[in-house]
């Protein structure tokens, strides 16, 4: 009988690992529940002439109300998972894996493609400083981001950013900026010696949405509909990646399936789950195991198959402030139709002396619904919606992300009802270079305020990690390998977020891809000796 290899999920993890695997010419099974859009969608042209012609509530409320779920359920969603057509991707899975918490948003995800089919797509390089408290270096992951560059085509460019990102010439070339997102950025290039001195650095993003045709995807049409349509081909979504190795034969591909535990039975592991169609019960065989669930479902895989309803492990998530930025000349403007609709520039802060360098997306707010800001107008309802219009031209919204290690991680557990039991302190998060950022950001044309400065609830940056740190030497039931594997577990590899001990502020998402395509082939190297 062949070597049975499997991969739990289907997301940017494990999807990387399957590209790791195709690397050495090793075929893969990945199990998944894998859920799927209801529907296809027919919408073509730019959302702004759509609504012109066209009643928008099943675009933006849905029958099942989802776009206002966050009001009615009192979840704390981003828009892009409220919206109707996406809401598959987030469907369910409190029936499949329920959580509560206390002060944590947990998102969770059981689609194809898992939550990076929604994500923002913004794809970055760890250098050393990002990695610094971890067993890992740059070097190891180098090879495998560039073999994952070429095979997503992220957008950016080497700018003054490029010695927090790298230099990457596998870069396509950046996205247009939005006309607001020109205007600072100019501002911003005729005042760099201030901003610098500061220590706040702009630059391009780098993003997984295509500047122009790449493989058999589209380039971006800048159409609007970044927030409300699935599956955007410009967008890169790691159930595109797994289409082409599933139609090239490179992996096999089972869905439906949930998988809940492990045991061993005669040298071999056994997998057990169930067939979310009926609840029947499924189980299958493997002689390698990588589970890349996402940090939360793979922590839960792993505590159920432990029986350890005792045990509490660490959860780290990115703190994050959501602040707006207004730039008073664009009031009463018409509306940026043809802007790119989520972040168009990025922010790095670093500080010149002690201090944590921090990370911000600076993001277009031409496809989200305006009655996102309707709470942050102290003032009458009907003045609100009249305030909301007139300055919605003028709003984008700096996202500013703060590291995050154990000192500040929040626990999670199994309980005996099979529920996972979060709970996470609040962000104690340092306003002063805030304050400096933001003034920074006024002597160049975009304003703000500490008053409509919001701080997320914890879990809603969804960068989790941190539940099985990976170690030069294990010695917990609840560390990884440098090669993912399990301590004291043969055969079993962790592949996403949950090795990842320490997270700096900059986006972990390339970076767990990377480790997964690493670890995949350090496996692959022992099987082929």
């Amino acid at each position: 009988m062949d070597k049975e290899i499997i991969i739990i999920g289907s997301g940017a993890s494990g999807v990387s690992a399957a590209l790791g695997f195709e690397k050495r010419g090793i075929i893969p099974t990945i199990i998944d529940v894998g859920k799927k859009m209801d529907n296809t969608t027919s919408i073509h042209g730019n959302l702004y002439d759509f609504r012109k012609n066209n009643d928008l509530y099943d675009l933006l409320i849905g029958d099942n109300l989802e776009g206002v779920s966050n009001i009615l359920r009192g979840t704390s969603l981003p828009p892009k998972l409220t919206a109707p057509m996406n809401n598959y991707i987030v469907s369910d899975s409190e029936e499949l894996s329920p959580v509560k918490s206390e002060n944590f948003g947990a998102i969770q995800s059981f689609a194809i493609g898992g939550l990076a089919a929604g994500w923002g797509a913004g794809l970055y390089r760890y250098n050393n400083d990002d990695l610094k408290k971890l067993p890992l270096s740059s070097v190891e992951l180098e090879s495998f981001y560039d073999i994952l560059s070429s095979e997503i085509g992220i957008s950016g460019s080497n700018d003054d950013l490029t010695s927090f990102f790298g230099n990457d010439n596998t870069l396509l070339p950046p996205l247009p900026l939005s006309k607001k997102s020109d205007y600072l950025y100019e501002k911003y290039l005729r005042k760099k010696r201030m901003a610098n001195k500061n220590g706040v650095f702009l630059g391009h993003p780098r993003l997984g949405v295509l500047s122009r045709d790449h493989a058999e995807r589209k380039m971006c049409d800048f159409s609007n509909f970044e927030t409300w349509l699935p599956d955007i081909p410009w967008v890169y979504n790691p159930a595109q990646t797994l289409s082409r190795l599933i139609k090239e034969k490179k992996v096999k591909y089972k869905n439906g399936i949930l998988i809940e535990s492990w045991r061993r039975e005669n040298g071999m592991i056994i997998l057990e789950g169930r067939d979310i169609s009926d609840g029947s019960s499924f189980s299958t065989k493997a002689e390698k195991l990588i589970i890349a669930a996402g940090t939360l479902n793979t922590t839960k895989i792993v505590l159920r198959s432990k029986k350890d309803i005792k045990s509490k492990l660490n959860l780290l998530d990115n703190p994050l402030l959501q602040i707006p930025l207004i730039f008073p000349s664009f009031i009463g403007t018409p509306i940026d139709k043809s802007a790119f609709g989520m972040t168009n520039l990025n922010l790095i802060y670093k500080p010149g002396h002690e201090g944590n360098t921090l990370q911000g997306s600076i993001i277009e707010l031409t496809s989200p619904p305006r009655s996102l800001f309707y709470e942050g107008f102290p003032v009458s309802a009907a003045l609100n919606i009249k305030l909301i219009k007139m300055v919605s031209p003028s709003l984008m919204a700096l996202f500013l992300f703060f590291p995050s290690s154990a000192e500040e991680a929040g626990t999670i557990k199994l309980n005996g009802n099979n529920e996972l039991e979060i709970a996470q302190k609040d962000y104690m998060i340092d306003r002063k270079p805030v304050k400096k950022i933001v003034r920074t950001l006024m002597k160049m044309g975009a304003w703000s305020h500490p008053l409509i400065i919001k701080q997320s609830m914890p879990g809603y940056a969804i960068h989790y990690a941190g539940t099985i740190p990976m170690k030069r030497r294990t010695s917990s039931d609840y560390e990884s390998s440098m090669d993912g594997e399990l301590h004291n577990e043969p055969g079993i590899y962790i592949a996403d977020g949950s090795p990842f001990s320490n997270i700096s502020s900059k986006n972990l998402s390339f970076t767990i891809m990377a480790n997964a395509m690493r670890i995949a082939d350090r496996i692959s190297a022992k099987i082929t000796k």
